[in-house]
């Protein structure tokens, strides 16, 4: 039984891999993952099939002895588990799983989702890119979910192997189905689903909530709260705006949350493929977000929502009133043009049959 690896800094992530790991599953592969420890999200792939092993890591941390472990536990896992080929995501497997690999002579796959830290220039960002020059050199194929981030690996000479563009981690458009627009009534409800960090923009949506002069507007907030200001920011804001702040949700509640909200907001800083995004306009919801890599693909602004500057909160303020003026077909409109996106641009099935492929094809050619 040929087997695959996977693995990933955050367990919450494999939720937008449960259709490749059925999918694996489904045509006779060993699934095996490594992340973080999540008792719910485990136990859900383990009762679909999965083999299911820890992997300690500080997903923040930035000490050196402290990312040594990380790929120690990576060789000896995977020198035990000997898998056919490995599948890397997130920033820390990116580098210390591929590592890991080349040093037992395994194949493995990288996934760039997003850039985060990588994105910000100075010394950090040298240290990355390094290090990932050393981790990818001997990849199979690595996966970008924009041009723009192929583009500044390419330009800095990261990726000397095979490298693919994939629609994100795509969309399940039959679990995130088209759901009926709120019926009109006075009130608009916005809804914002990420964790509660700068990079995130909830610098630029505070200040957006704080300044806009319209009444009749909710803010529903959905997320863990990873910087202690916010934790002070979101209380204020509920004391004396229509904020709610839900902290982290299981995906179904999510998903109801969506169906009750008239527009999603993502004020992000960096994305690979906002899957929030593509979650929300599948559901038919219209979409403000920042005008970057990974969410401007999603959107066809002024059509299925609106794009603002990024970092720039006035431009924040600018499309939520000019959304608010809308009428309630225009909007409900709008969530049917991004429903229809979805169909044609972003089905996930598209992406789990280039996974396919490659892991096939890799296989096939140890």
């Amino acid at each position: 039984m040929p087997s695959v690896l996977i693995t990933t800094s955050v367990a919450s992530s494999l939720l937008f891999r449960l259709e490749l790991i059925e999918r694996l599953i489904e045509n006779g592969y060993r699934v095996i993952i490594i992340c973080a420890k999540n008792a719910v999200i485990i136990n859900k792939l383990i009762d679909i099939g999965c083999e299911y092993l820890e992997l300690k890591v500080n997903r923040q941390g930035r000490n050196p002895l402290s990312d040594l472990s990380v790929l120690f536990q990576y060789i000896k896992i995977i020198k035990k588990v000997r898998p056919d080929i490995v599948l890397t995501y997130t920033v820390k497997p990116n580098i210390y799983a591929s590592l890991a690999c080349q040093f037992l002579r395994v194949r493995y796959i990288n996934n760039i989702t997003g850039l985060g830290v990588i994105g910000n220039k100075g010394i950090m960002q040298k240290g990355l890119f390094f290090l990932q020059r050393l981790a990818f050199q001997k990849s199979a194929c690595v996966f970008f979910q924009n041009t723009e981030n192929e583009k500044l690996y390419n330009d800095n000479r990261l990726v000397t192997s095979r490298a693919k563009i994939v629609p994100g981690s795509g969309v399940n458009i039959n679990r995130f189905n088209a759901v009926a627009y709120p019926e009109e009534q006075s009130t608009i409800r916005f809804l914002v689903i990420s964790r509660l960090r700068r990079d995130k923009g909830y610098d630029e949506l505070f200040y957006a909530i704080r300044n806009i002069t319209l009444c009749n507007l909710e803010f529903h907030i959905v997320g863990s709260i990873e910087n202690d200001k916010y934790e002070y920011e979101i209380n204020s804001l509920k004391e004396n705006f229509s904020v709610w702040y839900y902290g982290t949700l299981a995906p179904e509640d999510v998903k109801n949350m969506i169906a009750e909200c008239h527009c999603l907001i993502h004020p992000s800083h960096s994305e690979g493929m906002a899957n929030v995004i593509l979650e929300s306009a599948a559901s038919a919801r219209p979409v403000i977000a920042s005008d970057i890599p990974g969410c401007r693909e999603a959107i066809d602004d002024g059509i299925s929502g609106y794009l603002f500057s990024m970092r720039d909160a006035t431009s924040l303020v600018g499309c939520i009133e000019q959304f608010t003026k809308l009428s309630w077909d225009q909007r409900k409109n709008m969530g049917v043009a991004g429903r229809r996106k979805m169909e044609r641009e972003f089905d996930r099935e598209v992406v789990v049959d280039a996974y396919i492929d490659e892991i096939q094809s890799c296989i096939g050619s140890r």
